[in-house]
């Protein structure tokens, strides 16, 4: 059974400058804590009610399920072979995430880019049930949506082992339990570009950063999200 120290390798931002990344899991609570202080604070209560009638008012469990799993797509071969500008850093995940069971072929730059991380994270979330009304708002979350690759179509993009499996469906799991996430939401079209707005990260940024000075968590949450 996977737990959280098997996917600790799993990478959601690397430094150019230090010895550091970011791992998945941390960056998706940061991201939960961004969108949670922008639904309680800086979201008209139009907008909010709105939310709410279209979501049977859960609006606000959705919201914290799409934060927690936007980024699922980056628990991928086809993410986590990204290079930065450190190769000792670059060996020393690969190498972390080798011993954990996660290891994969060498991914072209064509294969890489044939699977971004939004759209495979779409997948996953189809994969496993999710409406496609909740899952294109995960593959959209910068900004544009598309079709989504499929795992058997690329298999070394999304993992082939048992292990990536087993990671995927942990974070996906964590997600649900986190947010008491309804698998069986549906969301209106409306209420889809809403949410997906509250995970834009341009828009999470313009949003937030007036008020960085007076909440030490969000700060913390914020700089590590940008």
């Amino acid at each position: 059974m996977t737990n959280s120290s098997d996917i600790a390798y799993i990478w959601a931002k690397k430094s150019r400058d230090t010895f550091k990344y970011l791992p998945l899991l941390e960056h998706l609570r940061d991201t939960q804590t961004v969108a949670l202080y922008l639904w309680q604070n800086t979201l008209p209560d139009g907008t909010r009610d709105f939310l709410q009638s279209e979501t049977n008012a859960h609006a606000a469990e959705i919201l914290t399920f799409l934060a927690l799993i936007h980024d699922i797509g980056k628990a991928s071969p086809a993410f986590q072979d990204k290079k930065c500008c450190q190769n000792e850093l670059d060996e020393f995940i690969k190498n972390g995430l080798f011993a954990a069971g996660l290891s994969y072929d060498t991914m072209t730059e064509a294969a890489i880019r044939a699977c971004p991380h939004n759209l495979a994270g779409q997948a996953l979330l189809e994969e496993y049930g999710i409406h496609s009304s909740v899952s294109c708002i995960v593959g959209g979350h910068h900004g544009m949506y598309g079709d989504s690759p499929r795992r058997n179509s690329n298999p070394n993009a999304f993992g082939k082992s048992d292990e990536w499996k087993s990671a995927q469906r942990y974070i996906f799991d964590f997600a649900v339990s986190e947010s008491n996430f309804d698998i069986t939401t549906q969301i209106p079209k409306t209420a889809q570009v809403i949410l997906t707005g509250l995970l834009l990260p341009k828009k999470q940024a313009k949003a937030v950063s007036i008020s960085l000075c007076r909440h030490r968590q969000l700060q913390t949450a914020y700089s590590r999200v940008y």
